[in-house]
């Protein structure tokens, strides 16, 4: 479990650009806004006559690269993991081995529990076979409570 943790940490920047809290998609937004202010100047500066269709297509696709690229910076540079639930990742390992699983999570008490009305539908003619079932449970627990009175 230490090695799948570790792992996680390594890999959970992956994550941040769509973690990104409200600061950080705001600002995201104010430098998208601010890019395409500085594009449409640029375009007005060099005026879009002198300019081939392929030379404003490379510079529009460029424009584009850069804006992602600033726009994913902005997200990632605000958002970080810090939050309870993460740090409380990094106790799970050593807490199952000092104290075990969890009891909630545990399958051994559902399984014998189920084993009894089991073997309750298996004796029944499986027409109507809810009543007898329970009456099939009733005697199954009653028995095994008389023998645990006649042990004690």
């Amino acid at each position: 479990m230490h090695n799948y943790l570790r792992r996680f940490h390594e890999m959970k920047g992956v994550f941040l650009r769509f973690w990104a809290r409200k600061a950080a998609k705001a600002k995201a937004e104010v430098v998208e806004q601010e890019l395409k202010k500085q594009r449409e100047a640029r375009t007005h500066q060099q005026g879009s006559d002198d300019l081939s269709m392929a030379q404003r297509a490379q510079m529009d696709n460029e424009d584009q690269l850069e804006c992602r690229f600033l726009i994913n910076q902005a997200l990632e540079e605000r958002s970080d993991f810090n939050f309870p639930k993460i740090h409380l990742l990094s106790h799970y390992a050593d807490q199952i081995s000092w104290y075990g699983s969890l009891l909630q999570y545990s399958t051994k008490s559902c399984k014998a529990s189920y084993k009894l009305f089991k073997n309750s539908y298996r004796r029944s003619n499986h027409v109507d076979a809810i009543p007898q079932i329970i009456q099939g449970y009733i005697w199954e627990h009653s028995f095994v409570m008389k023998k645990l009175k006649m042990e004690a």
